[in-house]
């Protein structure tokens, strides 16, 4: 979006910035956008469009899943010992 912007503000002409998105593709992988994009026909740059804000609250929520199953395992560990 910032790109778009810039390139608007510049008053670059459309054709000329039309020639620069040639390579790049929006895709998903796993329901997540992406973006895709071919530099000098040996380059490739993958660039994953998921907001900073919704990454970390995925690490927040992956942390605190894995407190839960290391909990229930240790609970689980204590009553096939006895303790």
């Amino acid at each position: 979006m910032a790109f778009h912007i810039n390139l608007r503000e510049t008053k670059v002409q459309f054709r000329k910035a039309h020639a620069f998105f040639d390579g790049c593709f929006l895709t998903f992988k796993d329901e997540k956008p992406a973006l895709t994009c071919e530099l000098l026909d040996s380059i490739k740059i993958d660039i994953d469009l998921t907001c900073s804000i919704c990454l970390e609250r995925a690490q927040s929520e992956r942390v605190e899943r894995l407190k839960q199953i290391k909990e229930h395992w240790e609970s689980q560990c204590r009553l096939f010992v006895g303790v």
